[in-house]
């Protein structure tokens, strides 16, 4: 059984992630916590296979609650769901030990499938920020072209 615990400060979308688990076969809901201090008190007691984490919560930041999660529940892994689809947020949340980040507009499927695979030990990245990330190294400065083939095996 795959255990989550969802840490939003909002009432509405923790209400619609317990739905979407409920109606969800081998998934359990173990806890909810609605700021990021609650949410890393309860990881190192529930000790949950995914916590469903948001960015933006009064007190301590999805962020900051997620690097903290590295030491109070090290074998959780964390799935930020947030309304951000800035980089530089994208970018804080995995440095800080996140191993998924999924837009909240997502879809259930969307979402169940980011559960499943950050459990799974897979990298989830919504398509909106793997677009902008694209976009952004795209538009970076290319580096001097080499004549010759790539090193490596084809």
């Amino acid at each position: 059984m795959l255990r989550l615990l969802v840490v939003d400060d909002s009432e509405v979308v923790r209400l619609k992630l317990r739905r979407l688990v409920e109606a969800e076969r081998g998934m359990e809901l173990a806890g909810e916590a609605p700021d990021g201090e609650a949410g890393v008190r309860l990881a190192s007691q529930l000790r949950p296979d995914v916590v469903v984490m948001d960015l933006k919560m009064p007190g301590i930041s999805g962020i900051e609650a997620t690097w903290r999660l590295g030491t109070a529940a090290p074998g959780s892994r964390v799935l930020v769901l947030t309304v951000s689809d800035e980089l530089d947020d994208a970018a804080g949340a995995i440095l800080a030990g996140a191993h998924g980040y999924v837009i909240k507009g997502a879809d259930d499927d969307e979402l169940v499938a980011a559960i499943l695979g950050v459990a799974a030990g897979e990298s989830v990245v919504s398509p909106a920020v793997a677009n902008a990330l694209i976009e952004r190294v795209g538009a970076a400065p290319k580096p001097p072209r080499r004549s010759g083939p790539l090193p490596g095996r084809y």
